[in-house]
């Protein structure tokens, strides 16, 4: 809070003085100033994050209120708050109200307006939110805010996401999107409340329990034979040899250790699984415990240190993905590599996610993901199954694409969930050099 108030006081020497006090989880700035509002936040955004921005500025046309010592009285200052402000105007319709509706009525009798209006209102309640107030630049909203408006705007519109406040920022053009929704959208969450799973048996969870701890008990074997074989090579060696030879013996086998854990990942893949399929497969059932004990394998492999490396394609090839001529892949994870298909001259940048198998609804399901040419994916970014990227289309860093989404020809896409951004700027042209 002090750093706050130091940076408010500074405020081109026209803040005389400002105190600035935590209520009801909102930060309340208080100062003495000629400024206005706007012009105060516009100052503070340039000096500290969003986060320490406060909720709520309040000037003063009178002095800051002192204790006998000297110091600023915080009571006092929250006795100056304007109370009023605090009830809600008997027009707006109160979210106990909006609660004990039903999604029908709501949609039918009660303006979504409103609805937003209100919940803005529980967020920000000292502030008069307005249909064209920004949430974050305006009401000074955050991501727990924002967090805490949309849980509250669910009770009414189910569907309805975070990202959708970063997107419409007002009142009034999320009012104007819910609106305009779909109908299937706007019965989803109706749809899937009706969707009943099976769940797996205890006899099946048990049984998958006991075959994976007995699977990891022979994992950790493998995986200690880096650290024991060395040792039990250079001793045998040092009985009949030169400590040059046991040094040399027991650095092949640090060599051929990890070779060994490579190929033997390939193999048990081919053996037990063949080549992944696209479908759906019970949760902890015989297809479960096969990819999970390959999955191991791989993860004892520490296959990312053949990162950024055409060694990593050769790789993923001879455990059944489809990879073109110079592709770039750096250190991604794909838990079912047979159905991921990656075209020539593609760049894949570090701890991207191919989610071509998951796990939901009590369900195993393999999907294919598909990567034409000259395509890029930035950094720490998630594809999801059942998507596709098209010849020169890219994905920023820090994205997600979800299921069944397609990204065209030379587009920028961006964002989580990813959307259209831009269009690319130019293609990549390669120049080819010679010595003089």
């Amino acid at each position: 809070l002090g750093e706050i108030e130091q940076e408010l006081l500074r405020l081109e020497n026209k803040a005389r003085s400002a105190a600035v006090i935590i209520l009801n989880e909102q930060l309340i700035a208080f100062v003495v100033t000629e400024l206005s509002e706007s012009i105060i936040r516009e100052e503070l955004r340039r000096r500290l994050p969003s986060y320490m921005i406060p909720d709520r500025l309040i000037r003063l046309d009178r002095p800051m209120p002192c204790l006998p010592s000297g110091k600023i009285d915080r009571q006092s200052l929250i006795a100056l708050l304007p109370t009023n402000h605090i009830e809600k105007s008997k027009t707006i319709i109160t979210t106990t109200d909006l609660a004990s509706c039903s999604t029908n009525e709501i949609n039918i009798n009660i303006n979504p307006l409103d609805i937003i209006l209100s919940a803005f209102q529980k967020t920000f309640s000292y502030a008069h939110p307005t249909a064209n107030d920004d949430f974050f630049l305006d009401l000074g909203g955050h991501s727990l805010t924002a967090a805490l408006t949309i849980t509250e705007l669910r009770k009414s519109f189910p569907s309805i996401a975070v990202y959708d406040l970063y997107k419409y920022k007002t009142a009034a053009k999320l009012a104007e999107y819910l609106i305009q929704l779909p109908n299937d959208k706007k019965e989803q969450q109706t749809n899937n409340d009706a969707i009943t799973f099976i769940k797996p048996s205890f006899t099946r969870i048990i049984l998958c329990s006991t075959i994976q701890i007995i699977v990891l008990i022979i994992l950790s074997g493998i995986a200690s034979m880096e650290y024991i074989l060395p040792y039990i090579i250079f001793t045998l060696i040092l009985s009949e040899h030169s400590i040059i030879c046991a040094c040399f013996g027991a650095y092949g086998i640090c060599v051929i250790v990890p070779l060994f854990r490579y190929a033997f990942a390939i193999i048990v893949k081919w053996i037990i699984i063949g080549r992944y399929k696209e479908g759906d497969f019970p949760l902890w059932g015989s297809m479960y415990i096969r990819w999970w004990i390959v999955e191991q394998l791989r993860n004892i492999a520490v296959q990312q240190t053949l990162a950024d490396s055409p060694l990593m394609n050769n790789y993923f090839r001879l455990l059944g993905a489809k990879i073109g001529r110079n592709v770039h892949l750096s250190s991604i994870h794909c838990a079912a590599l047979d159905l991921l298909e990656i075209d020539d001259e593609t760049t894949i940048s570090s701890d991207v996610h191919f989610q071509t198998a998951f796990v939901d609804d009590y369900t195993l399901k393999f999907r294919r993901i598909y990567i034409q040419k000259n395509v890029y994916i930035g950094s720490r970014s998630v594809i999801s199954g059942q998507t596709r990227m098209e010849d020169y289309a890219e994905l920023n860093d820090l994205s997600f694409l979800p299921p069944n989404t397609c990204i065209p020809s030379g587009e920028v896409w961006h964002g989580s969930p990813a959307t259209y951004s831009h269009q690319a700027t130019s293609k990549p042209s390669f120049i080819e050099t010679t010595n003089n």
